[in-house]
């Protein structure tokens, strides 16, 4: 195991940075960032214009999350808008979109 699996594991572990959300239907760890609001009229209605990203240990998922798949965080749905596998391929970040942003 390398310093930086140690690391990247020690930092999922740790309650101050961890979260979980449910990501093809297996309930996972993730570290979530700050939500950016910027609600906005669609041909949906009004959409409240919410992104984030989460990001998860590939470990911990059998596949790899596709665009458009919905994501289960705090109880409120969203849409994965990309997936990056970080240079190491220990880490995925997952750009996450309300449900009706385009």
């Amino acid at each position: 195991m390398t310093p930086f699996d140690i690391a990247t594991n020690d930092i999922f572990e740790n309650p101050d940075f961890a979260d979980t959300a449910e990501i093809g239907g297996k309930t996972v760890t993730v570290l979530a960032s700050s939500i950016a609001e910027s609600a906005a009229l669609t041909e949906f209605g009004m959409d409240e214009g919410v992104s984030f990203y989460l990001r998860v240990r590939k470990a911990d998922l059998e596949t790899e999350p596709k665009k458009n798949d919905i994501v289960l965080h705090h109880g409120e749905r969203f849409r994965i808008a990309s997936v990056t596998l970080d240079s190491a391929a220990l880490v995925y970040k997952i750009d996450l979109k309300s449900m009706s942003t385009p």
